[in-house]
């Protein structure tokens, strides 16, 4: 069958599963199951899961925990046609977070999400500093499809939204310590407090956890004793290993309080705190030094293919004299020393044999004495608070205001070898303030509404060492300073025709400015002179220091959505929404007129979808299929010849509107629970992408080019059997994932493939008493080896990726109070 036809053949499904559902005449009196009732608060209210007609997978705390989910990464295994994964080499701690074919890759602040993520309702603008440990929460909702009237801005693809546990009288403490694989040790606790009964608590929890890295830093020298090549020698001995990638080192902190002056009064304040010192990402070379050309072609790599790669790098031919680049002629870049070790070093050699947990980055460029930090760092802090009053029977006022801010480093040698053709050192400051103010009520019985207003401001500073020795670029970047401001309005309301139908519509105009000041100096710290006599190979730069570009723009969004229940326990419902990714600058030219704005990309979803709750409510049946009308999409160019404005189109790294796109796919989501003692749950998804236009003629994308990080078919299927003995209750788990491969980038080459996947994790939970548990977690049980993130070469060096954690356990026990 064609994927065209499975598509059609599963959005007929809805309309077949709606009579079953009818037919059942399930009552109000129907028995109860074991299934938990799920409320989520998507619509600015609560409300079970099931009447909410907006694609949401939703897990509690208790599922998160029975999964072994601690990290916001590893909660995309469940969630349809959701991809969460770390930044790479080069992103650090940033999450790449994509929803139905749409979200970003850079981690740049002059570009946006594509997804929001939000802790307790406050939103994080950035994708670094979004790699958070799930600390203490209630829940998670993912909302798929576009949030514009909802969330606004950066929701395009959709929402993330964690919720964690409001402090109260209850005795839900606990204390849980956990050991494992590669010297894993984690402890995490939380405990609520009243200070003042009924009127005043406080809650406090915290997590500190190590690893050691997964990923082997091997020095060359060490390992190639009769072949070193003239590299320096960082250690010696029977491993030669210098240092690791992947490896954790984080703590965080959260207190909360929640005050309750009156009955009609609620006051909640948090602040989080987040230290981490861990190793840079995990990193390996994928392939070794040839074209992507020849690649792509299946040109099996030898000595003859470096003259191919010293004409990409601009340099003149071997033998025939002093390489030259841009008109310069007075220094030797790395692809001379490739060109040099070529006739005599099969390339493969960069690629660790029998360990592919490891590589040969040195962090160091042997010829300039530079050396990035073997670190990646977060020191973040935040402040909320959130305040709650009613002001009548119909109507309440909700404030949420924030403060965050945060320092994140990161060192990275992404092409893994002593060569240090990409060797850099990348900081951000970040500080933000967020208000949003939320009016809802209630007007009679058929209509209730919400209208608000939103606020956010600010300010993220990147500094770099850039030390790209493909191009022979050493440079400081920075500080660049990126001033943002965000101002909405927006509505919702939802208005009962009969008990059985209701329209829901909002509306939201949001209104945005950001400016980018481009700071370029030498090493030193002098000014970078312009080409000639004299000047250095960064004299290509010169002209963007103290340019300042800039974006403003302003948007309406809307949303409207029809349901209807065909029973107490079925539900149908339609609707179209749109929403938008911020516009930007591009914040890496090559010259001045190359710092351009970025336009908005925009997107128009049509979704219709069935909710349901079967077998005397057992069995929860959930079906959503949606097209989208994807415009403006924003690449990366590598040659900006014919890009209005641009005069200078090589050389190119230009983040620009290109193209515009369209994608249909299916949804399906389920829990059974046909005994109080089994639960099964799963869910499948398809979607297919298309591109339309191409605004210009861009190297490596095509029509035929996919969304990076959007397998067409994913899948999960989950387990446990509660057995209970004299000796407490056992509880086995397994859960299977499975993912179609996929592209990380829209370059579709094989350099940055990520080939299908199935994954196995189990879990045994002993629950002794009321009081005490322990666990048995293994996580890739197969020891499956497979790629999170991958970048292609094409012509700068080799292929590089993120390796997943190979199979590893861990054990641990818990103790309530």
């Amino acid at each position: 069958m064609k994927p065209t036809l499975k598509y059609l053949s599963a959005c007929s499904a809805i309309a077949l599963i709606a009579p079953l559902a009818s037919a059942q005449d399930t009552s109000a009196n129907s028995t109860t199951s074991s299934l938990e009732e799920i409320v989520v608060t998507a619509q600015f209210k609560k409300q079970n899961l099931q009447d909410t007609p907006v694609a949401i997978t939703a897990m509690s705390a208790a599922t998160l925990e029975a999964r072994g989910q601690v990290s916001i990464e590893g909660i995309e295994a469940q969630a349809p046609n959701v991809s969460l994964t770390t930044g790479g080499s080069f992103g650090g701690n940033a999450l790449i977070a994509t929803i139905r074919g749409i979200g970003q890759t850079d981690f740049n602040p002059a570009v946006e999400p594509g997804v929001g993520v939000y802790v307790d309702d406050v939103y994080y603008g950035t994708l670094t500093g979004s790699v958070l440990d799930l600390l203490d929460l209630d829940r998670v909702e993912i909302l798929r499809g576009p949030q514009g009237t909802l969330s606004g801005k950066n929701s395009i693809g959709g929402s993330i939204k964690l919720f964690t546990q409001k402090p109260n009288d209850e005795a839900n403490g606990y204390v849980e310590v956990s050991a494992g694989s590669f010297k894993g040790l984690s402890i995490r606790a939380a405990s609520n407090f009243t200070l003042q009964k009924d009127k005043l608590y406080a809650r406090v929890s915290g997590v500190s956890k190590t690893r050691d890295g997964y990923v082997k830093n091997l020095d060359w020298a060490c390992a190639h004793p009769n072949r070193t090549l003239g590299f320096g020698t960082q250690f010696r001995g029977d491993n030669c290993v210098v240092g690791t990638e992947g490896g954790i080192k984080y703590t965080a902190g959260r207190l909360a309080l929640r005050w309750l002056p009156t009955d009609s009064l609620e006051v909640n304040f948090s602040i989080d705190k987040i230290k981490e010192d861990s190793d840079p990402p995990a990193n390996v070379i994928r392939a070794p030094f040839y074209s992507a050309t020849n690649r792509r072609a299946g040109i099996v790599p030898d000595g003859s293919e470096y003259p191919t790669l010293f004409a990409l790098a601009g340099q003149s031919a071997p033998g025939s004299g002093p390489g030259s680049f841009l008109g310069q002629t007075s220094f030797t870049t790395p692809w001379g020393q490739v060109i040099q070790f070529g006739r005599v070093l099969d390339p493969s050699m960069f690629v660790p044999r029998n360990n592919r947990y490891a590589n040969f980055a040195s962090y160091c460029n042997y010829q300039t004495g530079n050396c990035a930090a073997h670190r990646m760092t977060n020191d973040a802090t935040e402040g909320a608070l959130h305040i709650d009053w009613t002001l009548n029977n119909n109507m309440t006022l909700k404030s949420i205001t924030s403060y965050r801010e945060y320092t994140s480093d990161w060192g990275n040698d992404s092409d893994g070898t002593p060569l240090s053709l990409t060797n850099l050192y990348q900081r951000l400051d970040h500080h933000a303030w967020t208000e949003e103010v939320r009016l809802s009520g209630n007007v009679g019985e058929k209509f209730d509404y919400t209208v608000g207003g939103f606020y956010y401001d600010a300010t993220t500073t990147m500094y770099g060492r850039i030390d790209l020795g493909y191009v022979n670029f050493d440079f400081v970047h920075g500080p660049d300073p990126v001033d943002i401001t965000t101002k909405a309005v927006f509505a919702n309301g939802t208005y009962r025709f009969t008990d059985q139908l209701e329209l829901v519509a909002g509306l939201r105009y949001s209104d945005d400015k950001k400016t980018y000041t481009f700071k370029r100096r030498e090493p030193d710290g002098s000014a970078i002179m312009p080409c000639g006599p004299g000047a250095s190979s960064n004299c290509l730069i010169a002209g963007v220091n103290g340019v300042v570009s800039s974006f403003s723009g302003s948007r309406v969004d809307y949303r409207a959505a029809l349901n209807y229940k065909v029973t107490d326990n079925a539900m149908v419902y339609a609707q179209v929404a749109s929403g938008f990714k911020g516009g930007g600058v591009n914040p890496r030219p090559f010259f001045d007129d190359q710092a351009q704005e970025v336009k908005p990309e925009t997107l128009t979803t049509y979704e219709i979808g069935f909710k349901s709750e079967l077998l005397d409510r057992s069995l929860r049946f959930n079906v959503a299929a949606f097209y989208n009308d994807y415009k403006s999409l924003q690449f990366v160019l590598s040659n900006c010849t014919g890009v209005p404005g641009v005069i200078n189109g090589i050389p190119c790294l230009m983040t620009t509107n290109a193209g515009n796109a369209e994608s249909k796919g299916v949804e399906v989501e389920f829990d059974y629970a046909p005994t109080d003692a089994l639960k099964i749950d799963g869910s499948l998804s398809y979607i297919d992408f298309k591109m339309k236009s191409l605004f210009y003629d861009i190297d490596g994308i095509s029509l035929a080019s996919q969304a990076p990080f959007s397998p067409k078919w994913t899948y999960s299927l989950g387990a446990q059997y509660k057995i209970s003995t004299n000796a407490g209750a056992f509880i086995p788990r397994l859960d299977l994932t499975y993912q179609s491969e996929t592209y990380a980038e829209w370059i579709n080459a094989p350099g940055n493939l990520l080939e299908a996947r199935t994954l196995l994790n189990g879990r045994i939970t002993w629950e002794a008493n009321e009081d005490w548990s322990a666990a048995l977690e293994v996580k890739n049980i197969t020891d499956k080896f497979y790629y999170n993130q991958s970048v292609d070469g094409d012509g700068s060096g080799p292929s590089f990726a993120t390796p997943g954690l190979p199979r590893t356990f861990t054990f641990m026990i818990k103790r309530k109070f």
